[in-house]
């Protein structure tokens, strides 16, 4: 299945770029260009002029008719996305090992999962209120939430097409971010890696032990009065 729904043909819409958008717009999807050499947005406000009035997504891709379809992602659309990446020089998969390493392999395939031009996938989850992050969960693996977007299946670059390769995206398909990922995202609970002061010339400063050091250096051990953030909500393309 190369799209997550069915094209329909409209006169407003010839090229088949346009009617992938107009596709997604109509189920509720709000869609903006991207360009397709590097994904980046071609609109003013990136995702934020994202719409779903097909009146205005067909004014976009007449101006710009092999735009790349992307749509953003969490609260806007409903959507989390976990996103599987590659070596870029050797094109190993090691995003997917990543995942595989927290026993999730069984996601790929049983979620919605699309292919990536670069041989990469992505996996299509409920939004949950999380932003986009860099390798947190695992090597080569990103995720897209709240501030971020993603290009979306139907749309095609130089090194080939998005393809949706099981289920649907639709609200009713999507479940929820599973928990392995979400505690990755979200910290340790408690268990905190502890931190080792120096001093400023490179040795231990051992701590005071009423007002007074003791005679032999000790590590310190400190502990993080918070929790780590759960995600950022910078950068964005996918």
């Amino acid at each position: 299945m190369g799209e997550a729904f069915p094209i329909r043909q409209e006169a407003a819409l010839s090229q088949v770029p346009a009617q992938n958008a107009a596709n997604w717009a109509r189920n509720g999807f709000p869609v903006f260009q991207c360009k397709p050499a590097d994904k980046s947005p071609l609109t003013p406000h990136g995702f934020k002029d994202a719409t779903t009035d097909l009146g205005q997504v067909a004014a976009f891709w007449k101006e710009h008719p092999k735009a790349l379809v992307g749509i953003p992602t969490g609260a806007a659309s409903g959507l989390f996305v976990v996103d599987l990446d590659t070596d870029r020089d050797t094109g190993e998969a090691i995003g997917a090992a990543s995942l595989g390493a927290l026993g999730l392999s069984n996601l790929i395939g049983s979620v919605p999962t699309v292919s990536t031009p670069s041989g990469g996938r992505h996996l299509y989850f409920r939004a949950c209120g999380l932003g986009n992050t860099t390798s947190k969960v695992g090597r080569k693996i990103d995720t897209r939430g709240d501030g971020g977007y993603i290009i979306v299946p139907g749309s095609v670059t130089q090194l080939g097409a998005y393809l949706l390769l099981n289920g649907s995206i639709t609200p009713k398909a999507l479940t929820s971010v599973a928990a392995a990922i979400l505690e990755a995202l979200q910290g340790n609970r408690g268990h905190a890696p502890h931190r080792l002061f120096r001093s400023t010339q490179g040795r231990a400063t051992p701590p005071r032990q009423n007002g007074e050091r003791p005679t032999r250096p000790r590590w310190r051990k400190s502990f993080p009065t918070s929790r780590p953030t759960a995600a950022t909500t910078t950068g964005a393309g996918c």
